[in-house]
């Protein structure tokens, strides 16, 4: 989901952005939100996940993972 925001649209407060929302961001938005904080997660892609992701070409699945 791509969405775009106005200048004028940012009226929200948060303690800590997480920028990336692969298995480190991910990790630090659940730990943070778990300490009473307000976060903001942001990922440029589609899906969360990092490298512990797959994705398709043509008939292959490919997994993106670091092991």
């Amino acid at each position: 989901m791509n969405q775009k925001f106005s200048e004028d649209s940012h009226d929200e407060e948060y303690d800590v952005i997480v920028v990336g929302a692969g298995l480190g961001g991910l990790g630090a938005a659940c730990q943070l939100g778990l300490a009473d904080k307000r976060v903001l997660l942001l990922e440029k892609h589609n899906v969360p996940g990092g490298f512990a992701t797959s994705f398709v070409r043509g008939r292959f699945e490919f997994e993106g993972a670091l092991h």
